[in-house]
């Protein structure tokens, strides 16, 4: 398929490979925020991949919003295709970005597990301290 052609496909299937029956379900990758770009809701524009192999423009970027969902689910519906270079994010920054939002999600978890292994600890104190009030009161006999 020739560039000119695999340009008009794409630029056609705006209607076909886009408003398919299907819509885009399943078919968006992960993306990153542009600092300079905005969508008409005012949310930041994320660089998106079409990820479903039955579509014609399978690989392609386009711009959306960061609310982005099908037409079966609402949400803003902002689209753009990445035309030029400049636009094209660098895979880096867009494995960066994965990473950024890995860690944030693993620091999450060490607060919240911090939090579970305090309380953890103040249960097995009283837990304990109980242990010892009941078992220290306890009558030892004549002796």
């Amino acid at each position: 398929m020739s560039s000119t052609t695999s340009r008009f496909n794409r630029r056609s299937n705006n209607e076909v490979g886009l408003k398919s029956e299907r819509g885009l379900s399943g078919s968006v990758g992960s993306g990153v925020r542009r600092r300079n770009r905005k969508c008409s809701c005012g949310e930041f524009l994320v660089l998106r991949t079409i990820t479903d192999e039955t579509n014609p423009n399978y690989g392609e970027k386009f711009w959306g919003c960061r609310n982005w969902r099908n037409r079966i689910d609402n949400g803003c519906n902002h689209f753009q295709w990445v035309d030029n270079e400049d636009d094209v994010v660098d895979e880096r920054d867009v494995k960066i970005a994965k990473q950024k939002k890995k860690i944030g999600k693993l620091k999450q978890s060490v607060c919240f597990l911090k939090e579970e292994l305090m309380n953890s600890r103040k249960s097995c104190k009283i837990v304990v301290a109980f242990g010892i009030v009941s078992f220290g009161f306890k009558d030892k006999g004549p002796f």
